[in-house]
């Protein structure tokens, strides 16, 4: 079951001369660097999004390879030059220095599906996450998660 669907955008520092803009366009990205995470993580999306903005005219200077850390992306944006990242408009929070910016045309996106065996013993209680993450997926992704209540399980105790 589908879950969520959200556009990337331009993740930067704001001392970056992107910060600010209204929206960019994939030409505003030349000669930036894009900071990517390790093809191990998630090697499909990996592969799709550099697909997708080659696709839309963009070929970033190089793939650096990102940390998986908040704080060590907020470093590498802050301090590493001309680079930039993909990612959902979460990602910038409250005093770390960075800025999103929406892109203008045709986005990558990044999609959240739930899976489960319907035979599964606790398939009604998956069925029931996956609605909950549906109805309020709206306000769980604005708010980047914060203040989701956890649905407990017969087991949590």
């Amino acid at each position: 079951m589908h879950v969520s669907d959200v556009p990337l955008g331009v993740l930067v520092a704001d001392s970056h001369p992107l910060a600010g803009v209204p929206a960019v366009s994939w030409g505003d990205l030349d000669g930036q660097d894009l900071l990517w995470f390790d093809r191990e993580l998630a090697p499909g999306y990996h592969d799709a999004v550099p697909a997708a903005c080659r696709a839309a005219g963009w070929r970033p200077g190089r793939l650096r390879k990102g940390p998986p850390r908040h704080g060590l992306l907020v470093a590498e944006l802050r301090h590493g030059g001309a680079v930039v990242a993909l990612r959902p408009h979460w990602d910038r929070r409250d005093g770390d220095g960075l800025s999103w910016v929406p892109l203008a045309a045709d986005p990558p996106r990044l999609r959240h599906a739930l899976v489960w065996d319907p035979s599964h013993d606790r398939s009604d209680l998956l069925a029931a996450m996956a609605a909950d993450l549906r109805m309020g997926g709206a306000a769980l992704l604005a708010t980047g998660g914060v203040g989701f209540a956890r649905r407990r399980l017969p087991h949590d105790g």
